[in-house]
């Protein structure tokens, strides 16, 4: 069986088409609606480099001892690449790695955590090469040598990840592929088409305190019906409120929106790399998740 997973950088819980909709996410609301939607997840260490770590060892901070930002996976532990590897798996890696170094900078070999395909670069906070932003989206490939695109980074990454799909096909082995998006972190910067889709949207709004009161109520519903003490971590509410809450500006929320649509639809985008899922197709069978960093 082969593996996709993608994830996107610092996306909020609601701000997904199938669970909000005013946000525009046709492909993955399909994703949902024929796999299953995971409402309730928790990170054991909700920050980019030391989640990452969790993810690729499937360990806790503690035993995996990816602290800080910018630390590299251990030495002492397998990772998920590697696992998959030793058993005859294909493994690439395209996107923000962010493990063992900060920047816009090369990943070496000896700290890519077991992949045998890469392109990718540390990290680096900007999207648009256009004015007036002006970026420069550059991904490092698995001699280092860096490649500069002249188009927005969500659609460099999508691009990369699909002739490295293709290229671990032509191998005949199963594939495991990790697709690490930066959007839509700050700063939130969508390409022209998709903030388009949001120019002067009025969001609904919720207030906060209503959204407190109605976790803690639904919390205290559960334990009650497992005759238990209400759960320190308040559980989702019966219906889900929007993502965007009384005093966040219009603007911020648009753009957040904007980046979140580029990545859930639109030629370069995961339209194209979620069709790996059905159990048909020149992909073969596979699995595909999609997530956010962190979970």
């Amino acid at each position: 069986m082969n593996i996709l997973v993608i994830f996107a950088d610092q996306q909020h819980k609601y701000a997904l088409g199938a669970v909000d909709s005013q946000f525009i996410t046709p492909n993955l609301d399909t994703l949902c609606k024929e796999g299953v939607l995971f409402e309730n997840g928790y990170s054991n260490n909700p920050v980019c480099g030391p989640y990452r770590g969790c993810l690729m060892t499937g360990s806790y901070t503690n035993h995996c001892q990816v602290i800080n930002n910018g630390d590299p996976l251990p030495d002492h532990l397998p990772s998920m690449a590697q696992i998959l590897r030793d058993h005859g798996y294909m493994t690439g890696f395209t996107g923000k790695w962010h493990l063992g170094g900060n920047g816009a900078t090369p990943i070496p070999e000896n700290i890519r955590g077991g992949f045998e395909r890469f392109i990718g670069y540390q990290c680096y906070n900007g999207f648009e090469p256009k004015p007036p932003y002006n970026n420069a989206v550059v991904f490092f490939d698995e001699n280092n040598q860096p490649h500069q695109f002249d188009k927005h980074r969500t659609d460099a990454t999508t691009d990369l990840a699909i002739s490295q799909l293709n290229e671990m096909i032509a191998s005949g082995k199963p594939f495991f592929q990790l697709v690490g998006n930066q959007a839509p972190h700050y700063p939130e910067q969508p390409s022209e088409t998709f903030a388009k889709l949001y120019e002067g949207k009025i969001f609904d709004k919720i207030d906060s305190n209503k959204r407190k009161k109605a976790e803690a109520e639904k919390a205290a519903s559960l334990a009650s019906k497992q005759d238990a003490k209400p759960a320190a971590m308040p559980a989702a509410p019966a219906k889900v409120p929007p993502m965007v809450e009384d005093g966040i500006p219009e603007e911020v929320v648009a753009v957040i929106a904007a980046a979140v649509a580029a990545m859930g639809d639109g030629k370069y985008t995961l339209r194209s790399l979620t069709r790996v899922n059905p159990s048909r197709g020149k992909w073969g069978a596979a699995g595909a998740v999609f997530g956010t960093d962190p979970f």
